[in-house]
């Protein structure tokens, strides 16, 4: 991912282009690591200055072949192709820092502020995306329910519901995940077997290890050594690869019966959503240094450093997105 330190107008940047470096680099450290739904979507941008609508590009599932008969062509396959298109948003956050901050070497301060930054703006990047796959109107409610206002307590996730969620894709002939974003930047392959994800709050993953017998739970501290870990992993369940999105994790308050919360695990495989390309619209640091007289700032005594991007994403296969909802006993029932 890149970023771009500048100034706002009428600021003077004293960074240096050696610190500068140094800050970027922190920023892209901390941030490509923490993303989660963002390291499996569909990347693409648009151009600078041509517009603000993003689009990708989709297609029918190809047709099964034929037998030919001699000289023939046989008959031709139905191809559609179309484009889903979704309108960038802008996301960021400023924060003020005293004239007492070092703005010529290195400040622990500073260096301390961009990293967190990093990690809020992998949080709120993410969330945005996760929102869209939360849309989907493609439920496995547990407990055999038909609606969320039906959870009970003890409607926690179990077997059937994740054996749901793999057939549904494999009967739609959803391919799996093979590839993601590294965190040094570039695509990487997915280590080990090719598999489907589920992102989830930390009280449902946490209710896959107290039962990971019943459910076919294998943790992460299992895993063979030398197979490599997804970012945010927590373990596996056959072909689903389970990713622990903490609090961050989709649940609504008193939804279900008796005011339990219900929680929502988004599942999805190859292809199945479009992002935005980070590297091509890319996230930027914007420094003003105290010492910048402004009617909001009449002494110049105070600096602010922040960040922002641009981002939106949208579903592209809609079988290939599937959720769960359940409850959990680690939450509020």
């Amino acid at each position: 991912m890149a970023t771009n330190v500048i100034t706002a107008a009428g600021g003077e940047n004293q960074l240096t282009g050696q610190l500068r470096t140094y800050y970027i680099r922190r920023f892209i450290e901390e941030l490509n690591p923490k993303l989660i739904f963002n390291a499996f979507g569909v990347a693409d941008t648009i151009p600078a200055r041509e517009g603000r609508i993003i689009s990708w590009p989709t297609m029918t599932n190809i047709g099964a072949g034929e037998t030919l008969a001699e000289a023939g062509d046989g008959t031709a396959g139905s191809l559609v192709t179309s484009a889903v298109t979704a309108t960038l948003a802008d996301y960021g956050k400023f924060f003020r820092m005293s004239s007492y901050f070092d703005t010529a070497t290195p400040d622990p301060v500073l260096d301390t502020l961009v990293a967190r930054m990093a990690r809020r703006a992998a949080r709120d990047l993410d969330a945005a995306t996760r929102d869209v796959l939360n849309a989907s109107t493609n439920i496995q409610w547990a407990g055999n329910n038909v609606a969320d206002g039906n959870i009970g307590a003890g409607d926690v996730i179990e077997k059937r519901d994740i054996d749901a969620i793999v057939n549904g894709f494999e009967e739609a002939d959803v391919e799996p995940v093979t590839d993601f974003l590294l965190a040094t930047g570039g695509t990487g392959t997915l280590p080990g077997e090719p598999a489907y994800i589920a992102v989830a709050h930390a009280h449902v993953i946490n209710d896959l290890r107290k039962n990971a017998s019943s459910v076919g739970f294998d943790d992460v501290s299992t895993y063979v050594q030398g197979n490599g870990i997804l970012p945010g992993e927590a373990g596996k369940t056959g072909r689903l690869r389970w990713l622990n999105a903490g609090s961050a994790g989709v649940f609504v308050a008193d939804a279900g019966t008796a005011d339990v919360d219900v929680y929502s695990v988004q599942c999805f495989g190859a292809d199945a959503f479009g992002v935005v390309d980070l590297a091509g619209r890319p996230a930027q640091i914007w420094a003003v240094p105290a010492g910048t007289a402004s009617h909001g700032n009449p002494l110049g005594r105070r600096g602010s450093l922040g960040w922002t991007a641009e981002h939106a994403a949208a579903i592209l296969t809609d079988s290939a997105v599937q959720l769960i909802h359940c409850s959990s006993s680690f939450g509020a029932n």
